[in-house]
């Protein structure tokens, strides 16, 4: 078991930077959420969630941000968009707004022919 008194100086330092993945079942989600409780007191510079590109894990993957960005960790939802239904973009950056999770790189190109006038202005006030 890793503590901070053993742990690399790096990780005691705060210069951690964990990625997690959304599990897909509800109690790998649960246990997920309390091991990023426990990785807390390591003070990570940023928890990155990923994001089910196509859908497969989105609604999951914004509940772990919403949860981490409440825990007091600056987080960072990566966006991959590839595949998204029309609206599902408007409405990720909507709630991730509520979750208060305002990092939100994108990967892949998005066509802003894609994006409400909405999503246009929170995309640009995110990159500014």
């Amino acid at each position: 078991s890793l503590t901070l008194s053993s742990a690399p100086l790096h990780l005691r330092l705060g210069r951690t930077r964990p990625q997690v993945f959304p599990p897909k079942t509800d109690i790998g989600l649960a246990n997920l959420v309390d091991r990023i409780d426990r990785m807390s007191s390591l003070n990570p510079t940023w928890m990155h969630v990923t994001w089910g590109a196509g859908g497969s894990t989105q609604a999951r993957s914004l509940e772990l941000a919403g949860a981490s960005q409440g825990m007091g960790l600056e987080t960072c939802l990566h966006l991959t968009c590839t595949n998204l239904e029309e609206g599902v973009l408007d409405k990720t950056l909507k709630r991730a707004k509520e979750l208060g999770v305002v990092n939100l790189p994108l990967f892949e190109e998005v066509p802003r022919s894609l994006l409400s006038l909405a999503a246009r202005a929170a995309l640009d006030a995110h990159s500014s």
